[in-house]
């Protein structure tokens, strides 16, 4: 199973640079063009391009090798806010009921992960209730202790996060293979077989444990437990920018933007340069200290790509621009959380952007690592090392 979660982990790295660039330049078409006949087919490709990205995620997912921003998240508040998107998701055959309960304590989790989670559980318990049913949505506090290794994990303070639907349920031939990658019970077309293989990776990662009851014919019921939060309070979510708003722009700040794809590097200079900005560019790291030393004015921001060939990959090359530049703000992108981010990030004091991403979401990323400079960090420890030979 690991060599097979590496092997899905590099292929949805070499997918989001495709993507990148598929889903970037769809975008920069559909800015351009007001004709219907034109836009109907480019939104149509746009919508494929998404459903990709979001097949990449489950991958990684499942490969453990999303990047997640644990943070202490009330479950409750998080179903309730993202009810009216369940019910939307699974139709009007089926009844979404919650059973949410108070005082429950915050648990330590990424809520945009969890989300999509969740709705791959629901989209699994609409498929098995053709006819139309009930799912229910329930939170609980659960303490483990003499019983902890009876579910794998360390005693302590867990939230339950329970959905339960009166579907046609699982034989147990079915249920052992549930969160096997690939496997699946619907028929061609109409399944990855990748939903609940996300949701185990997910909850792996988030050091919690994924539980499924089944019976045929009398429906599932699933349970994902996640660390509390130690009485912490949970962090307040932000609310996403509304399309219509108007895009942050530059204040002729210059970028240097470090990538070795041709076409994401092309992509990511028509962006920054319709946003405002002076863009300078490198292929590697090592050109990129040459531009940056003879830079006749001063870098604001070094936005570059994490795995990169060369001498050395994008953490050491940010932690060197620090050393030389420490007013220089730092924005990494990559196609998937490796090893080097995981143990590098908080040394490199730098935001991460994950590919593909969209104009709208660089142009805030951009924005928010450039006003971000002024702010205390950490003093870096410097993360060398040699990138494979391969887009980041």
């Amino acid at each position: 199973m690991e060599s097979i979660g590496q092997l899905t982990a590099g292929l949805a790295h070499d997918f989001n640079n495709l993507l990148q660039v598929v889903s970037g330049n769809l975008e920069l078409a559909l800015s351009r063009t007001d004709d219907e006949s034109l836009r109907r087919p480019l939104e149509n490709a746009s919508r494929a391009a998404e459903r990709g990205a979001r097949l990449t995620k489950q991958l990684l997912a499942f490969a453990r090798k999303t990047r997640l921003e644990a943070k202490p998240t009330n479950l409750n508040n998080l179903i309730i806010e993202f009810g009216e998107m369940l019910e939307n998701s699974v139709g009007p055959q089926i009844e979404v009921q919650l059973n949410l309960r108070p005082r429950v304590p915050s648990a330590l989790v990424d809520p945009v992960h969890l989300e999509m989670a969740v709705l791959n559980v629901l989209i699994n318990a609409r498929d098995a209730m053709p006819k139309g049913g009930i799912v229910t949505i329930g939170t609980s506090k659960v303490h483990l202790n003499g019983d902890a290794a009876a579910h794998h994990l360390p005693p302590g303070d867990y939230v339950a996060l329970t959905i339960s639907d009166e579907g046609e349920g699982m034989p147990p031939h079915v249920l052992e293979r549930a969160t096997e990658p690939f496997f699946t019970t619907k028929g061609q077309g109409k399944g990855t077989g990748l939903g609940l293989a996300m949701v185990h990776g997910f909850v792996q990662q988030s050091l919690g444990r994924l539980e499924i009851d089944s019976e045929q014919g009398k429906g599932t019921t699933l349970r994902m437990l996640f660390p509390a939060a130690d009485a912490q309070a949970a962090v307040p979510r932000q609310p996403s920018r509304n399309p219509a708003q108007t895009e942050p722009r530059g204040k002729s700040e210059t970028i240097l933007v470090v990538e070795d794809s041709s076409d994401v590097l092309a992509l990511a200079c028509e962006h920054l340069t319709s946003l405002g900005y002076t863009v300078l560019t490198a292929r590697d790291a090592d050109e990129a200290l040459v531009v940056f030393d003879k830079a006749k004015v001063g870098i604001d921001l070094l936005f570059t790509d994490l795995v990169m060939p060369g001498s050395m990959n994008g953490l050491a090359l940010a932690d060197v621009v620090r050393e030389r530049a420490p007013g220089t703000g730092i924005l990494l992108t990559t196609g998937y959380n490796d090893d080097l981010l995981t143990k590098g990030k908080a040394s490199a004091g730098a935001d991460v952007i994950g590919k593909p991403y969209r104009r709208s979401e660089l142009a805030d990323r951009v924005r928010a690592a450039l006003d971000n400079r002024g702010r205390e960090r950490q003093a870096p420890a410097s993360v060398q090392g040699r990138g494979p030979r391969h887009e980041g």
